[in-house]
């Protein structure tokens, strides 16, 4: 089984099982294999080869997810990157990699070091801007169809770059069964089924917000994309909306939730499980949390 083949296969089965909620956006597993099918062969008219770089710096919305996926459904090897201007690691990833393509939102280009950057790339799709004329109007307009692109468990699926929290950041190569097993051992041990739902406020350009992406698209269950992050009652709200079953987040998450929220008041009686990585969380925070927060 390839990553790819996760969404394939759940968009066979349960076409019509939402997978992504962004805002008042839903969309179902059919159209988001659709539009992997479509940024695939967009990718491939443009000449994207299997073990090709693709570079992907866009915010967690569909059109990331589908990038994501389509860059490997062509074969290539996908490699998510901050989006924005302050996306200052582009330029090292970039020379690093050594990409093909790359699929970056308007915003992206503002940086000069970033737009000096992707000078060197053969192929740049931009997202966004104010006619948005750009990877919306390609992805209309691509073919439904792809040139198959045999891929197996141990080919490269992503580079994905550390934090550089002590040195340099660095790309760490993944394989397709990497991902698989990581994501079904995820599955096995949280239970996930796919009546879970999961809020998601963790980029997908680090392994543990990729790690809720490729766990819910196993299971046929649904992500609620949040990038407000830093309005933890906009959160909150969102997990109460959407009848959310777990929540991830890194330590600097809860801080906020516990100190700049209302999480005294907040009623979330469909969630069943709380999880946190990405740093030692202080054993206080814990305690205060599991006084405080939700009973999950």
């Amino acid at each position: 089984m390839t990553l790819d083949g996760l969404l394939r296969e759940t968009a066979r089965v349960t076409p019509a099982a939402v997978a992504l909620v962004e805002g008042d956006r839903c969309i179902t597993y059919a159209q988001l294999d659709q539009l992997a099918t479509r940024c695939a062969a967009l990718l491939q008219r443009r000449g994207i080869e299997p073990d090709d770089r693709v570079i992907v710096a866009l915010d967690n919305s569909a059109e990331m997810v589908a990038a994501y996926f389509g860059a490997m459904r062509a074969g290539a090897v996908a490699v998510p990157l901050m989006a924005g201007p302050r996306s200052d690691r582009l330029p090292a990833a970039v020379a690093d990699c050594a990409p093909r393509a790359a699929i970056v939102d308007a915003t992206t280009l503002r940086g000069d070091a970033a737009k000096t950057a992707l000078s060197a790339v053969p192929h740049v799709l931009i997202h966004g801007g104010p006619s948005d004329s750009g990877l919306a109007a390609d992805l209309a307009a691509a073919d439904r169809d792809v040139v198959a692109a045999p891929r197996q468990g141990t080919d490269l699926a992503a580079i994905i770059y550390t934090s550089g929290s002590t040195g340099e950041p660095r790309g760490v190569m993944l394989t397709h069964r990497n991902f698989v097993a990581n994501a079904r051992s995820i599955v096995e041990y949280l239970r996930l089924t796919a009546a879970d739902r999961v809020m998601c406020v963790l980029p997908f350009y680090y392994v543990y917000g990729l790690s809720l992406l490729h766990t819910h698209v196993a299971v046929g269950g649904s992500l609620v994309l949040e990038n407000r992050a830093a309005f933890p009652n906009v959160v909150l709200d969102g997990m109460a909306t959407h009848e959310v079953t777990g929540f991830a987040g890194v330590p600097s998450t809860f801080a906020l939730m516990l100190h700049r929220s209302n999480l005294d008041q907040a009623r979330l009686p469909h969630l069943r499980y709380v999880t946190q990585a990405g740093g030692a969380m202080p054993p206080a925070k814990i305690a205060e949390w599991r006084t405080r927060g939700p009973n999950a």
